[in-house]
Order: C-alpha cells, then sequence, then structure tokens
C-alpha cells in the first residue's frame, strides 16, 4: 500500500516538478556525504532514503520518456499549399470533443472558459484531472502527461499512430459519418482529397 501511494504520488507530478524533485534530492544527498562523519548516527537512514527517492525519480522519468518515444507526435510534417488547406478544414470540422466521445473517453466537464477531465491518453494515472480542452482554439493539453497540440495531434495519440496522414484520414472519414448532411464540409473535404 506504501509503494502504491508513493507511485500514485509521482505520477501525480508534472515532469518538471520531478526534475526539480531529483535535484533537490540530489543536493540533500550530496550534503548527507559531505557531512558522514558529523552525522554518524543519521547518515546511513539518510543516505538510503534519499538513494530510495533519486532511484524511484529516475525511473518515473524514464518510464514517462519510454512513453514519449513510444507515442510522441511527428510535428516534423511540412504542409504547403492544398495539404495545409486540407489539414486545416479537417482541425474546423472535428472538434476534440467528439474525437474524444468516439474513442469513448467521454465528455470534458466546463470549467469556465475550457473544458477538464480525466487524461485519455493512458500514459499516466489521474486522479485529479489534468487534460485540458481550449474549445476557442481548438487545441488541448494535458498537465499529467506533458502533451497537448490539436485534435490531429490528439488523434495521433488515441490511434497510437506517428503518421498524421493516417489521422487525419481516421478525422476525414467521422468528419463525412458526422457531419455528411452538411454538404459544405463534406464538399470541402471531397475536393481537397483529390489533391491529397
Amino acid at each position: 500500500m506504501r509503494q502504491e501511494s508513493h507511485e500514485s504520488w509521482l505520477r501525480a507530478m508534472t515532469t518538471q516538478e520531478l526534475q526539480d524533485r531529483l535535484e533537490m534530492y540530489g543536493w540533500d544527498r550530496a550534503e548527507v556525504e559531505d557531512h558522514k562523519g558529523d552525522w554518524a548516527d543519521i547518515y546511513e537512514c539518510s543516505s538510503s532514503y534519499f538513494d530510495y527517492m533519486i532511484s524511484t525519480i529516475i525511473t518515473e522519468i524514464e518510464r514517462r520518456n519510454q512513453w514519449t518515444r513510444r507515442f510522441a507526435v511527428n510535428r516534423n510534417l511540412k504542409l504547403t499549399g492544398m495539404g495545409r488547406e486540407r489539414f486545416d478544414a479537417v482541425k474546423r470540422a472535428v472538434p476534440i470533443t467528439t474525437l474524444l466521445w468516439e474513442f469513448g473517453a467521454g465528455a470534458p466537464t466546463p470549467a469556465g472558459n475550457r473544458q477538464i477531465m480525466r487524461c485519455p491518453l493512458g500514459t499516466h494515472d489521474d486522479p485529479n484531472p489534468s487534460f485540458t480542452v481550449y474549445p476557442g482554439d481548438a487545441g488541448w493539453y494535458c498537465f499529467g502527461c506533458n502533451q497537448g497540440g490539436t485534435v490531429i495531434d490528439l488523434a495521433m495519440h488515441l490511434l497510437r499512430s506517428n503518421d498524421p496522414r493516417e489521422a487525419l484520414a481516421h478525422l476525414e472519414s467521422l468528419a463525412r459519418d458526422t457531419y455528411g448532411r452538411e454538404r459544405k464540409v463534406t464538399d470541402t473535404l471531397e475536393r481537397l482529397a483529390a489533391y491529397s
């Protein structure tokens, strides 16, 4: 139970907070080592504690780095002309909440000018909702796993894909299904798809 609560505590921190804690415990560990002779009565207990804290924080940072490498969004895609227009049309056509609903994540809860929910990416425990949707600029950000972007970035995460074209195709299909009766959206997507 104690191990579980320690892991939950670490996973609830942002990556920056983990880096700060790692630095703090590193300095504390070095201070204990510098005063080894003076603090003989607490040296062994303190050094074990700091070693444990440092190793668990490093393990959590490495776990997050593995998830980031595995599911990181490919932001090197250069879009110009029709490709950029297609990209923008899909971003306007599919709200982030529609994509979340399609993947079974449910609907976020309104919180002022944004919406919040538990992170649907599955990369960390989320006891307090850290996933934020900004409807005004059609963006999202998760304060737990430090990921964010547009609806296309979110589709890449949810599809476990590193290819924006795959996410784009999925969102176009979703837009056609959702807005099939709205000819304007469908016609725009069909016209742009002809140039891809």
